[in-house]
């Protein structure tokens, strides 16, 4: 499932917006703009990782920078880190939340999805299929998808 890189971004900012509403009044009243910052995305349970695309551009918009540690569809162990953001302080504590609720929801849906691609084998049924259907959450249908084939991806390939 493909999306072009600026209907992303438009929706990524969408997201931001919502998130900030007025703005983060403790960000802008206590952070310093020149101070610079770095922070480290560590997940807590075993996953398959999915969403690392989205979180780059949502760094990208708040002038902060991604280095990925691990890769899209990867299955890590509780306590991966799976990338490292640098830029700016306020533009970090700014993202973050909207950064970790993305990344976390898409690697759910990948995760699942990989279980129940698992079970599916197990059955030993060659009529049985995982396949995605319309059934998301209202404007989050591009994130999922996206998530269920980066599962489905790294099972089959």
């Amino acid at each position: 499932m493909e999306l072009a890189r600026s209907d992303l971004e438009e929706t990524l900012k969408s997201f931001l917006r919502e998130d900030l509403g007025y703005g983060d009044i403790t960000t802008d009243s206590l952070i310093d703009p020149s101070t610079k910052a770095s922070a480290t995305i560590v997940c807590n349970d075993p996953a398959v990782i999915a969403g690392l695309w989205e979180a780059q551009a949502l760094l990208e918009i708040a002038g902060c920078e991604a280095t990925l540690t691990v890769k899209e569809g990867n299955k890590v162990v509780a306590g991966s880190r799976i990338l490292k953001a640098t830029g700016p302080a306020g533009s970090l504590l700014k993202v973050e939340r909207t950064l970790l609720n993305l990344l976390s929801h898409m690697s759910g849906v990948a995760t699942a999805t990989s279980e129940l691609v698992k079970l599916a084998e197990k059955s030993g049924r060659s009529d049985v299929r995982i396949a995605c259907t319309r059934k998301t959450l209202p404007g989050l249908r591009y994130f999922e998808k996206r998530a269920v084939a980066v599962a489905g991806e790294i099972l089959t390939g």
